[in-house]
């Protein structure tokens, strides 16, 4: 301030009009909406549509894959809203500004992550049998629980895929079971095949199986055959492929077999070493003649019960039990097959047994089908 003695010049405003004081109120009066007098029609406004619906169709409209999932030198883009909603596994090891996260390549394949991308686009597409187990072992991985339990019902429901399928799954979980949840699945998958093991049998698959699988096949309660004989001689075949090699698991295999529902002439050849050239080596195994004899035994104990409950309490007493005969089945192109279960067994050898198997070869794989539907009855 320059002077404190000067004038100050103060513009005087002229003073504000008054104007009436009126309530809103005061317009309402002749300015509400005319009353529609809709007689046939109803005023139908449209529906909001749900945030949700609005959200998924942006997201489809706008679908851009901006996360790298790295598998060694190998790379699969997808969506990373996408994997955040359905991996909880993405979503805890996902950083902020990260676009590649890496996986463990020891526990899934590149096919099964880009199989998980493809369900992750159509969660509700129906699953395809091939390649089943990579996509499971990476649902696994990225913890995909929806999924998982998808495959798992397949797998464990017979009707979702034939035997031959059940066959060619177990092959499969035996060369991914270092991925897998269950390792033993290569061995439960065995147990869907019923119609279908004397074609299995008959191929060069079957003589190349692993000891394990083999024991899980012949040990299984679900296999259909004519006889325990037909059990039996194909055993003889997988071992008989390389005896000099397998001979030393003969034992641990036939010990998977109701030895005491063969033949008693088969038994007693065995024993004496008056068999076919093909299963000669059995008869120098003296742990195989030593069970051949306590069967013979028991047999003989089993001729005298009649019935009775003396009997009954008897053998329960020792224990003794002829095992259960497996699920019967009959095909007219194997000569030497009883129609009936309760029909006389026929005597037959190994020859007659693999000439069946070669007939079952010329027919295709598929011709198994007509047993379930006794074609061949």
């Amino acid at each position: 301030m320059s002077n404190a003695n000067s004038e100050v010049c103060v513009e005087v405003l002229a003073p504000e009009p008054c104007i009436p004081r009126r309530s809103l109120a005061c317009y309402k009066d002749g300015r509400e909406l005319l009353n529609w007098e809709i007689k046939e029609k109803k005023l139908q406004l449209r529906k909001a549509e749900a945030p949700l619906t609005l959200l998924l169709t942006s997201w489809e409209q706008q679908d851009a894959n901006d996360l790298t999932l790295c598998l060694g030198t190998e790379r699969c883009s997808c969506n990373r809203l996408r994997c955040y909603c359905y991996s909880p596994y993405v979503l805890h090891e996902w950083k902020l500004g990260q676009r590649e996260l890496l996986l463990p390549e020891q526990r899934l394949t590149m096919r099964g992550l880009q199989l998980v991308a493809a369900w992750m686009l159509q969660p509700n597409a129906p699953l395809q049998r091939e390649h089943i187990l990579e996509l499971l072992a990476a649902a696994h991985v990225l913890q995909l629980e929806y999924l998982v339990a998808k495959i798992w019902f397949c797998l464990d429901t017979p009707q979702q895929f034939e035997e031959e399928q059940a066959f060619w799954i177990s092959c499969e979980a035996r060369r991914l079971a270092h991925t897998l949840p269950n390792p033993g699945l290569h061995l439960a998958m065995l147990q869907h095949i019923r119609y279908f093991f004397l074609t299995l049998v008959a191929s060069k698959q079957y003589v190349e199986l692993p000891l394990e699988q083999v024991q899980q096949l012949l040990g299984s309660e679900h296999i259909k055959v004519n006889s325990e004989q037909e059990i039996f001689f194909a055993a003889v075949r997988w071992l008989n492929h390389n005896w000099q090699a397998r001979l030393v698991h003969a034992l641990a295999l036939l010990q998977k077999l109701h030895l005491d529902l063969l033949p008693y002439k088969l038994l007693k050849n065995l024993q004496r070493g008056t068999v076919e050239s093909q299963l000669k080596p059995l008869t120098e195994l003296p742990e195989l003649k030593q069970s051949i004899k306590q069967i013979c035994q028991l047999n003989k104990v089993l001729l005298f019960d009649d019935g009775s409950q003396a009997c009954k309490q008897l053998f329960a007493f020792f224990r003794i039990k002829q095992s259960k005969p497996r699920p019967f089945i009959y095909h007219h192109l194997a000569q030497y097959h009883r129609r009936l279960p309760d029909d006389v067994q026929q005597d037959f050898s190994y020859r007659q047994f693999l000439a069946f198997l070669a007939k079952l070869q010329q027919l295709g794989i598929y011709n198994w089908l007509a047993l379930k539907s006794d074609q061949c009855a």
